[in-house]
C-alpha cells in the first residue's frame, strides 16, 4: 500500500498536511520531490535551497504553483492539532518551506496576504512567523512591504514585531 502513496509522507491530521497529501495523489511529478524539499527548508533562505526549489519548479507554470501552494499555506495559517493549535513538530519545517516557496514566485496579492496570515494568526509558532516575515521581505520589487506595514500595526509579539520592523527598515 505504501508504494501507491507519494512520498514524502506528512503526518496526517492537520488540514494543511492532509490537503497536501490528497493533492499529491493527483499532481504527479515533480510535486512529491518539491514537498520533500519543503522539509529541508533552512532557518533562513539560502541560495542553495532556492536553487534546488527553482530546479524542481522548472517546467511548471508559476501561476499553477501559486494556485496550488497558496491554499496549502492558508490552511497552515489556521494552525495545527498540537497543543494550543501548534503545528506538528515533525512537519513545521515544511510550513517554513511553504513560505520560502511563495517568496520565490512572482509576487501576487493573495500570496502576500497568506504570508501575512501566517504571521498574525494565533497560535503562531516563532519559526513560522519568522519564515513568513522573511518571505514577505524578499518578495520581488518590495511587493511584501504593504503587508509588512499592516502587520507592524497589528502584531504584538515582541520578537515578531522586531523582525517586521527590521524587514521594513531601509
Amino acid at each position: 500500500m505504501l508504494e501507491r502513496v507519494p512520498l514524502p509522507l506528512l503526518n496526517p491530521g492537520e488540514p494543511w498536511a492532509d490537503r497536501i497529501r490528497a493533492d499529491l495523489l493527483v499532481l504527479g511529478d515533480p510535486w512529491p520531490a518539491l514537498v520533500a524539499h519543503l522539509h529541508a527548508a533552512p532557518a533562513a533562505p539560502t541560495r542553495r535551497w532556492d536553487k534546488a526549489a527553482r530546479g524542481l519548479l522548472d517546467g511548471i507554470d508559476a501561476e499553477t504553483v501559486r494556485r496550488t501552494v497558496t491554499p496549502w499555506a492558508a490552511l497552515a495559517a489556521e494552525g495545527g492539532r498540537a497543543e494550543g493549535g501548534g503545528h506538528d513538530p515533525c512537519d513545521v519545517t515544511a510550513v517554513r518551506g511553504l513560505a520560502w516557496l511563495l517568496s520565490l514566485l512572482p509576487p501576487h496579492p493573495e500570496s502576500a496576504r497568506t504570508l501575512g496570515t501566517l504571521v498574525e494568526r494565533p497560535p503562531v509558532k516563532a519559526v513560522v512567523a519568522d519564515a513568513a516575515v522573511r518571505a514577505l521581505a524578499r518578495l520581488e520589487g518590495g511587493a511584501g512591504h504593504a503587508e509588512l506595514s499592516r502587520l507592524a500595526d497589528r502584531v504584538s509579539h515582541t520578537v515578531t514585531l522586531r523582525r517586521i520592523r527590521r524587514a521594513l527598515a531601509p
